[in-house]
């Protein structure tokens, strides 16, 4: 009755009024109207690529450490062997 009247104009008001969803612009367009392309925050998108760039780096910086304290442990095990100024002892040189 009275209830669904008032939510009725509430919802075609709610229904003509730009969204914003995240990196997507605010768009009167339906959704999922024919013909209709998300237009894209270009700010927020551009946050999104600082991040993800940033984010990059670090996971590249991990890894090297990770590759240099590898190799550190090789070469403290067996340094003979890593080396290659490491000379075999005199009368070992085959």
């Amino acid at each position: 009755g009275e209830a669904v009247r008032r939510a009725q104009p509430l919802a075609l008001d709610m229904a003509s009024k730009p969204r914003f969803t995240g990196l997507w612009a605010p768009t009167s367009a339906p959704v999922g109207a024919a013909g209709t392309k998300p237009s894209v925050n270009a700010s927020a998108l551009g946050r999104v690529m600082r991040h993800v760039a940033a984010h990059n780096k670090v996971v590249e910086c991990e890894e090297l450490w990770d590759a240099h304290r590898r190799q550190q442990q090789q070469e403290s095990a067996h340094p003979a062997a890593t080396d290659p100024r490491a000379r075999p002892p005199r009368g070992q040189d085959g």
